[in-house]
């Protein structure tokens, strides 16, 4: 760990290449967003890409997601989404770009955390520090139980393939 003070002009952890990657990939790929069911609006930095994973979302909910029926969704957005998906490496990763974004989002989520304690601390107010850490304790177990549920999610798929005879070949091969 890191003993170096907290620097004022310290910017928020963000991975854009992973969030262009992560939305690149499901533009390329119609089925990508369902092998992300752990990521969210809310987990991306850049606004742009948290407007389009919502409008990847909301077309994956009517049963199509390309980039046509994502670029109807979105305002103004149409040429920057050209660039997402022709940059995009390929879709295949697209579960380890989603776990970069994932990633800094959760360290945004703590340095908010810190940031109310910290404030708790130079108040001497015990009550909000309480209340700053049991918000970090649920963060930390949701981090944890949403951890799990993403490992019985890939569990699920992988016995449902090994249950197809010709899914089943494949593998063994």
């Amino acid at each position: 760990m890191n003993n170096q003070p907290l620097r004022g002009d310290a910017q928020q952890p963000m991975n854009d290449e992973a969030e262009r990657a992560v939305l690149g990939a499901c533009l390329i790929d119609p089925t990508a967003s369902r092998r992300l069911p752990g990521l969210a609006d809310t987990h991306f930095q850049d606004g742009r890409h948290a407007e389009i994973w919502r409008a990847i979302r909301a077309a994956e909910a009517e049963g199509q997601v390309d980039y046509v029926t994502v670029a109807q969704r979105v305002n103004g957005l149409r040429g920057y989404m050209t660039g997402l998906a022709n940059a995009t490496p390929n879709a295949y990763h697209a579960s380890e770009y989603a776990d970069l974004v994932l990633a800094a989002a959760r360290a945004r989520a703590w340095l908010q955390d810190a940031s109310e304690l910290a404030k708790a601390a130079y108040a001497i107010d015990d009550a909000a520090a309480r209340r700053a850490l049991d918000a970090a304790r649920l963060r930390f177990q949701g981090t944890a139980r949403d951890e799990a549920e993403g490992v019985a999610a890939v569990a699920s798929r992988l016995w449902d393939s090994l249950a197809d005879p010709d899914k089943l070949k494949l593998l063994v091969r």
